[in-house]
């Protein structure tokens, strides 16, 4: 999943430049990020070779790390990307697997059995 990210977001030369990672960071954040943004340089610390361009390997490293670190941010950085808590993307989800899902939730079966009242 980290992987689709990376490559939905990859310049044409392959790689992430500071551009791409901008439009990544406005997409999970909601802002686009200009200059020495703070959140452009954490993300170009892992460009281990400096030649201004983030490999995935180095993305998958950064997330790795922010994962274990900065937990919450991932997740809400995952929800702005459209990504459910499963690490599926919600367009990847089909109709038929939430229709049912609502019947089998307790708060039905509760609401549903007028004994409960």
């Amino acid at each position: 999943m980290f992987k689709d990210i990376f490559d939905r977001y990859r310049a044409p030369e392959g790689g992430w430049l500071r551009d791409n990672a901008a439009l990544f960071i406005q997409a999970a954040c909601g802002d686009l990020p200009s200059g020495n943004d703070n959140r452009l340089s954490t993300l170009f610390a892992e460009d281990g070779n400096k030649d201004g361009k983030l490999e995935e390997h180095e993305f998958l490293k950064y997330y790795a790390n922010a994962s274990r670190e900065r937990a919450h941010l991932v997740r809400e950085n995952l929800k702005a990307l459209n990504i459910r808590p499963d690490l599926k993307w919600w367009s990847d989800v089909g109709d038929d697997e939430n229709s049912s899902a609502v019947e089998e939730l307790p708060r039905h079966f509760m609401s549903s059995n007028e004994d409960n009242f």
